[in-house]
């Protein structure tokens, strides 16, 4: 009798542990769930404010909903660590599992610096046209083809409006790169 009361009590004890660790896993992955839910909506709305896909594309054709597939590439990120932790708490994970996990975060990082490769050397040229206050709103210049009047100044481009009225959009790092000629009404001034 003591072997089966105590083979009962090893399994009950057995369910117990697996049974607090399955409704620990459930509520990991619904409170992961929630906030995967609220970043994705945070970040789209962010990168709406800060106009992230014109940031990234300097005015050139953008694709279509990119700040809604960045916020929904975030919301699946979190998916994946929160079912990570979750099956962690299981005592399912495995070396294969981490293994995933580098090859997904690496893959993100390539994602990111190769959509950002062209924008922070026009940030830090832009950072310098600021900085050194080489072209204000209103100005005169020539560059390339391009002649016109400096319609608005970012961290990312230039805008200059020419005797059409087009808007011609000019990378900062290629502004600098390239050279640009600034017109004054009396004399001409090559930066």
């Amino acid at each position: 009798m003591d072997i089966i009361n105590s083979l009962f009590t090893s399994l009950n004890n057995l369910i117990q542990r697996y049974l607090i660790n399955i409704v620990f896993a459930l509520i990991v992955v619904l409170i992961g769930f929630g906030i995967a839910r609220f970043v994705k909506k945070l970040i789209f709305h962010l990168l709406n404010e800060i106009n992230f896909a014109g940031l990234i594309f300097n005015g050139n054709k953008k694709p279509k909903n990119l700040n809604r597939k960045v916020a929904n590439i975030t919301e699946y990120i979190i998916y994946f660590f929160v079912i990570v932790i979750a099956l962690n708490q299981l005592g399912v994970t495995s070396i294969i599992l981490y293994l995933i996990t580098a090859a997904v975060l690496i893959l993100i990082i390539l994602f990111i610096a190769f959509s950002i490769k062209d924008f922070i050397p026009n940030f830090f040229a832009g950072l310098s046209i600021k900085h050194k206050q080489m072209i204000k709103k209103g100005d005169f210049i020539e560059f390339k083809d391009s002649v016109g009047v400096v319609d608005e100044i970012n961290l990312s481009e230039i805008k200059v409006r020419n005797k059409r009225g087009d808007i011609i959009i000019i990378p900062n790092g290629t502004l600098l790169n390239e050279g640009f000629t600034k017109k004054n009404i009396n004399k001409s001034k090559k930066k």
